[in-house]
């Protein structure tokens, strides 16, 4: 978690660490990560300080103006960012849709396609808002194009679960996650949408992505996703209970 002001937390597996340098920040985030015993790291910045000439220590390198501005830019130059979509799928009955990928339950989801835009790919695409501009020198003819976060995550879902009749209903809070890939630390942001798709089509696994099930649980199952799930997941199914019950008090 990242913050601009300390946290207080009561958990011994939370670590509180105040931000100084992006040097410092690669160091504790490599620390943390062999802490087999930790669950949550909390980075903050402190307040800008204000040097005077009588409490200078000319043997400590002086704080940025501006930690906190410079927090973000250097937690995410520890990674590489892959963007990626997915769908949190129900049907008319209230019932969700769950894959089951490399033992965990999870909700259908991949990386957002970059390619050439004027590639076949790219066709029909909104190159307004996906637009990665043009590499060195210019040249159109090599300019790249992000896939919409919305296309991404309806293609992920029909090539992972085998829906073909789909829409999307509204846009979820995005989640964040962290994983070790080739002796790169990799950052996966993720759009999710919640969507809508009659039950009466039928499950297919995509199996070369090492899915074994797709499956409908009710609201009251989620328990059972709960159990067997990542963080990330778990964070958008929480904030998703939220706003239902949020949704419902604004009924009454």
């Amino acid at each position: 978690m990242l913050s601009d002001h300390p946290q207080s937390s009561n958990s011994k597996k939370d670590f509180t660490v105040a931000f100084h340098s992006k040097k410092q920040l690669k160091k504790v985030f490599q620390n943390f990560d062999k802490n087999e015993k930790g669950t949550n790291l909390i980075i903050y910045s402190e307040p800008p300080k204000t040097n005077t000439q009588q409490d200078i220590d000319y043997d400590q390198p002086l704080l940025p103006d501006k930690p906190g501005k410079n927090l973000i830019s250097s937690f995410l130059s520890l990674f590489k960012i892959i963007e990626a979509a997915g769908g949190f799928v129900k049907n008319q009955r209230g019932e969700y849709l769950f894959i089951f990928r490399r033992g965990k339950w999870d909700l259908p989801k991949g990386k957002i396609i970059v390619c050439r835009a004027g590639s076949e790919e790219a066709k029909g695409w909104q190159t307004d808002k996906g637009s990665l501009g043009l590499p060195a020198g210019g040249d159109k003819a090599k300019a790249k194009i992000k896939e919409p976060y919305d296309k991404a995550a309806m293609r992920e879902v029909m090539e992972e679960t085998g829906l073909y009749d789909i829409r999307i209903i509204r846009e979820l809070p995005r989640t964040f996650h962290i994983y070790m890939q080739h002796r790169k630390w990799i950052l996966k942001p993720t759009t999710w949408f919640e969507m809508y798709a009659p039950d009466n089509q039928t499950l297919i696994p995509e199996e070369k992505e090492d899915i074994s099930e797709v499956r409908w649980f009710t609201f009251d199952e989620m328990r059972i996703i709960k159990e067997n799930t990542y963080p990330s997941i778990r964070e958008l199914l929480s904030n998703y209970e939220l706003q239902m019950n949020s949704d419902q008090e604004g009924d009454f």
